[in-house]
């Protein structure tokens, strides 16, 4: 009886053995099965904490943005008053903000650099409308006013080729002389007067 015993336990061990080799059709569908499954489950994961991080830097990027419009929204609301105060007239080229900003009225506590910049300061005045009266624009919507710029200081004044996308991903702040704000680009931003052209005629 032992010597049945022991023949029987080996069988078992030996039908166990086929059970779970390579051979067997039932073990290779389950393994490939766990093994997709968790494939799957990985590649989600992966998935998720990319999009995660991807979140978080956007998050970052357009609350800098939303930042830097606003000072700039500051800005232009100042270089208004200090137009108003000077008969219609804007400040001259060579002072840009600077002269606002000596005027001590218009500028105080208005923050004139970008999160995201690594200039002295942020922003600068069209060069093309220094000293003209705002009554020598036909348009003033599309003519722009302010806008991003790696400036060492406030009189900072250009044109087109001084503004810079790169800190939003492509695209930059700009105001225009009618006091409404736009994202400028690659695509759009040579389609401003920036040197307007389309003036009233005495």
């Amino acid at each position: 009886a032992m010597f049945v015993f022991i023949g029987a336990v080996s069988r078992s061990k030996a039908v166990l053995e086929r059970a779970r080799s390579e051979d067997n059709p039932l073990l290779i569908r389950r393994s490939k099965f766990a093994y997709s499954l968790f494939s799957t489950l990985l590649v989600f994961s992966l998935i998720t904490l990319g999009v995660a991080i991807l979140h978080v830097g956007c998050s970052y990027a357009v609350r800098d943005q939303n930042a830097c419009l606003s000072n700039m929204r500051q800005l232009g609301m100042g270089l208004a008053l200090y137009t108003q105060d000077y008969d219609e007239h804007l400040p001259p080229t060579k002072s840009g903000l600077e002269a606002v900003a000596r005027d001590g009225r218009h500028l105080d506590g208005i923050t004139s650099k970008c999160p995201s910049a690594t200039s002295p300061f942020s922003y600068g005045m069209n060069a093309a409308i220094g000293g003209k009266s705002l009554a020598d624009f036909e348009n003033t919507s599309d003519v722009p006013e302010l806008f991003e710029a790696d400036a060492l200081n406030l009189s900072f004044t250009g044109g087109l080729k001084d503004v810079t996308i790169e800190r939003h991903s492509g695209s930059a702040n700009i105001i225009c002389l009618d006091g409404h704000s736009l994202h400028g680009n690659s695509l759009n931003l040579d389609k401003l007067k920036w040197t307007p052209s389309t003036q009233r005629k005495p």
